[in-house]
């Protein structure tokens, strides 16, 4: 039987916040385990559980697949350990309190010792490895991160599958899928998209964007942090050049991304999805991580280091030298298909195939 066929439920799904999802998994666990049988009986036979966090969502995932006997696909793919580390208050006291509370649930094995992780990387690394010991694969998003996987322990077979965006839905946006030319004289246009949360730095985006009269910035996304931006960009004066837009749809950020000329980022992603809907759109970025390469190997800029100093004197040059916008455009051109959906559906059947212990077709 083609493996198409097989019916597979994702039993976990991105949720917002994880701490408040895993206390509620533990205050309501018959709740969440009936809804999941409930789920499974409803739809049919289920043989994969593909589990896409590792807190509250995916140690429900975690507990189905072993409460049904089914194999368990395990995606990884998040960097708490730089989150904690760069944007927690008190890193080591809540990388601490994370851990116990995520070990409450699933227990797992120990970062091996590295010369560069001190305590508080280790215990941030405690509740991916605990996902991935549970799994029978695991799954990241790019190469880079499944390097880290390893180095810090992970021995789970790991497959690394890019994220995609809805084949259906780049076609309707993009139409002829023409790089289009920057948006000539004037202000240069800049986009940032994401949660408003310190790790995604949006403040640092609109301190940036306030020192340098030569462009304006649209802001797209909520988040914690949403009331301290409006707050910002008050003082400076600069909401006729900094706009804030809310939460929108995929679709509509993917237009918005469009008519700009750069994309602003974060410093800590293992992909991003925000860099796989600007490289699909043809949408230069200015970024700080090396590892980010990897996903926008053309037609990226990146700054010398992650401060603002860094990010102003990088899009200064920009600002200076607008034709350079078009050079980058059309560097991303022959990547503008890489994020679509259906070229990475083949590689995930694969996964689920090899989780089965089915032979690749």
């Amino acid at each position: 039987m083609p493996f198409p066929a097989t019916r597979i439920r994702l039993c976990c799904k991105r949720v917002r916040s994880r701490w408040r999802t895993a206390c509620r998994s533990r205050c309501r666990p018959g709740r969440t385990r009936r809804a999941i049988d409930t789920a499974f009986a409803a739809h049919g036979p289920v043989d994969v559980v593909h589990a896409l966090t590792t807190y509250g969502c995916g140690i429900a995932g975690v507990r189905a697949a072993a409460r049904h006997g089914l194999p368990l696909v395990q995606t990884l793919q998040s960097r708490d350990d730089i989150v904690i580390e760069k944007y927690s208050p008190a890193p080591y006291l809540s990388a601490l309190t994370m851990r116990l509370l995520h070990g409450w649930y699933l227990s797992g094995p120990t970062a091996p010792p590295t010369a560069a992780d001190g305590p508080t990387t280790r215990l941030a690394w405690r509740p991916l490895l605990a996902h991935a010991a549970a799994a029978d694969r695991v799954v990241a998003p790019s190469r880079h991160f499944a390097r880290r996987l390893s180095e810090h322990g992970v021995r789970t077979p790991i497959d690394v599958v890019s994220n995609g965006i809805d084949d259906r839905m780049l076609d309707d946006i993009l139409g002829d899928g023409e790089v289009r030319p920057a948006n000539g004289p004037g202000p240069l246009r800049l986009v940032w998209c994401g949660r408003l949360s310190a790790e995604k730095r949006p403040l640092e985006a609109i301190e940036l964007v306030q020192r340098l009269a030569g462009c304006t910035l649209d802001i797209y996304g909520t988040g914690p942090l949403l009331d301290r931006a409006r707050e910002l960009i008050a003082r400076h004066g600069a909401a006729d050049r900094i706009r804030l837009h809310g939460e929108v749809t995929q679709a509509d950020c993917l237009r918005a991304m469009r008519t700009a000329d750069l994309l602003l980022t974060s410093d800590c992603d293992t992909q991003g999805m925000v860099l796989l809907e600007a490289l699909a759109v043809g949408l230069p970025v200015l970024h700080c991580d090396a590892d980010l390469t990897e996903t926008v190997p053309a037609g990226g800029i990146r700054a010398s280091d992650r401060s603002i100093g860094a990010f102003a004197v990088a899009l200064l040059d920009l600002v200076r030298d607008r034709p350079r916008i078009d050079a980058l455009r059309a560097e991303l051109a022959p990547l503008r298909d890489e994020p679509r959906q259906s070229r990475h559906l083949n590689r995930m059947i694969g996964v689920y195939r090899a989780a089965l212990g089915r032979p690749a077709e």
